[in-house]
């Protein structure tokens, strides 16, 4: 079970602290940082997580998530593979770049994946007409 500590907010007017200790062992609870290249094991985890970045339809997300899989299989062996130096696939990889798309289709290559297009979702044209002549019948009553 865990309790809260209310410490300086007893002696300072607005400040709140609160440190959750852990009452089994009467230590501050540890937290260690996300990465999700600990999860990233399988080919088909890492293309699940790729494509999720691209649905996002946000590029510096989907740059962010192609340097996580990289990391996973390793930079100097996608450097080789890509032809570039390491240094510049860190730097095309990092979260605020701008890589060419030559540079993201080789990195996708190298990683053995494919990309694919595939139409859009949308709403049947025969669902279309009908609301379309159900608003008009009622707007006609």
């Amino acid at each position: 079970m865990l309790r809260a500590w209310r410490g300086w907010s007893n002696f300072v007017p607005r400040l709140s602290v609160c440190i959750l200790w852990d009452t089994v062992t009467d230590m501050p609870a540890k937290t260690t940082p996300f990465d999700a290249a600990e999860y990233l094991t399988t080919p088909e985890a890492i293309a699940a997580y790729l494509n999720d970045a691209i649905a996002s339809g946000d590029a510096d997300e989907l740059v962010a998530a192609l340097g996580t899989v990289a990391r996973v299989k390793g930079m100097s062996v996608i450097a080789r593979d890509t032809g570039l130096g390491r240094e510049s696939l860190y730097k095309a990889l990092s979260k605020s770049s701008n890589p060419a798309f030559a540079t993201i289709s080789r990195v996708i290559t190298s990683l053995g994946l494919r990309m694919a297009v595939e139409p859009a979702r949308r709403v049947p044209r025969t669902q279309a007409r009908r609301r379309t002549t159900s608003r008009a019948v009622a707007h006609a009553r």
